[in-house]
């Protein structure tokens, strides 16, 4: 019964790793799209 139950803990925690894991991943996409977009802009407004 415990076992059961401490398996169940542990598999929420990998979870909760990978999803979190998963944020970082799209907050670092979404920084270097945007950063990409502003040099973009920044080169227009050279001009």
């Amino acid at each position: 019964m415990v076992e059961v139950f401490l398996v169940g803990i542990i598999e929420t925690a990998k979870n909760g790793v990978a999803t979190f894991d998963a944020i970082l991943k799209l907050k670092k996409e979404i920084e270097e799209l945007l950063q990409k977009k502003s040099m973009r802009s920044h080169h227009i407004h050279q001009f």
